[in-house]
């Protein structure tokens, strides 16, 4: 670009290309937008000190050549017909100290759109010059911080990137949100603007110091709903996942990993009853498959379901005799209806699979409690807790073990250190009191009994101790 002296300082914010290969880039620290043709040669110049223009940091152009910028200044939207005479100036709700406009847009029918870094927000005006903020986003943790850059596709949807959360947003052309095109999150890294061509988008990724390009392709056929739906469930997006899984069985894809993954998404939002459905369903078309027996077990202890499970961790067992959460988790399902000597059975095997295998190892612990063999519940989970002292379910069952063995003094020490952290936190609460009670500190045991009401209120063990 060649610039004459009186263009200098040129710290560029915003640029618009038209259709002559002219740019028009925004100068804010001039207060004025040259334009620079094909050559590199100014050849014009539009605002100035003094002029209508304080700080333009965007513009772009409409189909009849007329000129919109964003002045950070009011903030303000200008509008420059192609002769340079001023249409209008619209002011864009009330200049506010955190505001930092940044972006525009403009959509085939007239409405404009303006982002604003500094309040988190974006707005819409109307061809009426009527002014409405975007919907809010709140999904996930994706809600919109730091919008910093628009791009407006040909079907007038406008889509945002947000420079702190690393994401990319669809909105229609009222502002209302359509999606968040999660795909785009792990390429994001701080993105600053964004601009579509040739059906594609472009976004200056900053954290990388590189520019991106995405092809935003909507799946259309049954298996480019599966393939996607596979992705979004790999990725972690499990509602996407199903979405697009039951999409394709709409569509008529009705192979077996299509039900296998969406019996997999049900799982991970806790949705048991239909996980079990649709892995019902994968097993018929594939009996053989043992992550779908396994996943499918799993899915039966969740709903309590005991001997559906213990039925399908056998099955899975009988073809794979080293699968060991299989084992392990058998010997859960026995411990639950009172069947200890399996449950040991099968945590022993677990742990001659994997010797090293902590989770076998409490359970076989919870076995000697279940039988009050606690003694030799003492000596497994101290041994656990030789080696890491940091597991607090096995805190917790060491407290147990001590209590039920009347060694009361051990079990407060123990007990107090498992009571301030993990999931055993009100199991080991409640045990503190029993114990502080039963060497007649019945001060510390009420004190133990009323933080479990206070966080469990139904809680009818506290509720009777304090009575």
């Amino acid at each position: 670009i060649k610039l004459e002296h009186r263009d200098k300082p040129f710290i560029p914010y915003g640029i618009f290309v038209d259709s002559s290969g002219n740019k028009y880039i925004a100068n804010p620290d001039l207060n004025t937008v040259l334009v620079i043709d094909t050559d590199g040669n100014v050849i014009d110049r539009i605002g100035g000190f003094g002029s209508l223009l304080k700080r333009p940091v965007d513009i772009v152009l409409d189909a009849d050549g007329n000129l919109y910028v964003l002045d950070m200044i009011g903030p303000k939207v200008h509008i420059f017909a192609p002769d340079g005479n001023t249409i209008e100036s619209i002011q864009i709700g009330l200049e506010m100290q955190d505001s930092s406009v940044s972006k525009l847009g403009l959509d085939s029918k007239g409405n404009i759109y303006v982002t604003d870094k500094g309040l988190g927000k974006v707005s819409r005006i109307t061809p009426s010059r009527q002014i409405f903020e975007f919907e809010k986003v709140v999904n996930k943790e994706s809600k919109l911080m730091v919008p910093s850059g628009i791009a407006i596709d040909s079907s007038d949807r406008p889509f945002i990137i947000d420079y702190l959360n690393n994401t990319l947003h669809e909105f229609d052309n009222t502002g209302r949100f359509i999606k968040e095109h999660i795909l785009a999150k792990e390429f994001l890294k701080q993105p600053s603007s964004i601009i579509f061509y040739n059906n594609n988008v472009y976004i200056i990724n900053e954290g990388n110091d590189e520019i991106l390009q995405l092809e935003l392709k909507h799946a259309e056929s049954s298996i480019e709903h599966e393939l996607l739906g596979e992705w979004y469930f790999i990725k972690g997006f499990y509602k996407e996942a199903i979405q697009e899984l039951n999409t394709s069985i709409e569509l008529g894809f009705n192979y077996t990993d299509v039900y296998y993954f969406l019996g997999l998404s049900y799982y991970n939002i806790e949705n048991f009853q239909k996980c079990i459905k649709y892995l019902e369903k994968s097993l018929k078309g594939n009996a053989k498959d043992i992550d779908a027996r396994f996943q499918l077990a799993n899915a039966y202890h969740k709903v309590n379901y005991i001997d559906k499970a213990i039925e399908r961790y056998r099955d899975v067992i009988s073809v794979n005799p080293d699968h060991l959460l299989a084992h392990y988790n058998l010997g859960n399902s026995y411990l639950e209806i009172g069947k200890s000597d399996k449950a040991e059975s099968n945590y022993r095997d677990a742990l001659d699979i994997s010797p090293d295998y902590i989770d076998a190892k409490i359970g076989l612990g919870r076995v000697f409690l279940e039988r009050n063999e606690n003694k030799e519940a003492e000596n497994i989970f101290s041994e656990i807790l030789d080696d890491n002292h940091r597991i607090s379910q096995a805190k917790y069952y060491l407290g147990l073990s001590f209590f039920k063995r009347g060694k009361y003094k051990k079990a407060i020490k123990t007990l107090s250190k498992a009571s301030q952290e993990g999931p055993y936190y009100l199991d080991s609460l409640y045990c503190l009191g029993l114990s502080y009670r039963a060497i007649g500190k019945n001060e510390d045991a009420l004190k133990s009994f009323e933080t479990v009401l206070s966080i469990k209120p139904a809680h009818q063990g506290a509720r009777k101790q304090i009575r």
